[in-house]
């Protein structure tokens, strides 16, 4: 499941304090309120994800045991990021193909890493698919400048 970046949750919260202007110059004050409280909450949980480093740093879940496997995994999620950008420099790629080029690490380390490397603009979807092992479809990613440096922006 995909998480909103922090810049589209600002996007929409900006969308949402239009739609509350223009109710309000439509009189209809209460919906406008209710888009306005919506715009503050999707501007308070972007602002939680900014500080919190994301994508930067992996991100914290509502569990004890989220936080202890976050904080363990944020002293290597570079080492991670740096691993899926040098896989992509030889040729696009799934993220079974991603995780099939690493046996030693657990998949459910390496898996986040691309949408975060998107969320950075240093990987993109390549809108084409690509069958797993499984004969499920997956997104085929590629890096945003295939000249791209190894330094994590």
């Amino acid at each position: 499941m995909s998480h909103p970046s922090p810049a589209e949750l600002e996007r929409t919260a900006e969308f949402l304090m239009q739609q509350s202007r223009s109710l309000s110059v439509q009189n209809k004050h209460g919906q406008a309120g209710q888009k306005l409280r919506e715009a503050t909450r999707l501007r308070v949980q972007a602002a939680d994800l900014k500080a919190k480093g994301y994508p930067f740093a992996p991100a914290y879940g509502k569990r004890a045991t989220s936080h202890e496997a976050a904080a363990k995994l944020a002293k290597k999620v570079g080492k991670y990021h740096l691993m899926v950008l040098d896989d992509l420099k030889h040729r696009d790629l799934t993220n079974s193909e991603i995780i099939a080029r690493h046996p030693d690490v657990n998949p459910r380390t390496i898996q986040p890493r691309t949408g975060e490397l998107m969320i950075m603009g240093r990987v993109f979807d390549t809108g084409r698919k690509r069958k797993n092992q499984f004969g499920n479809s997956e997104i085929v990613w590629s890096l945003t400048d295939p000249k791209a440096q190894r330094k994590i922006a």
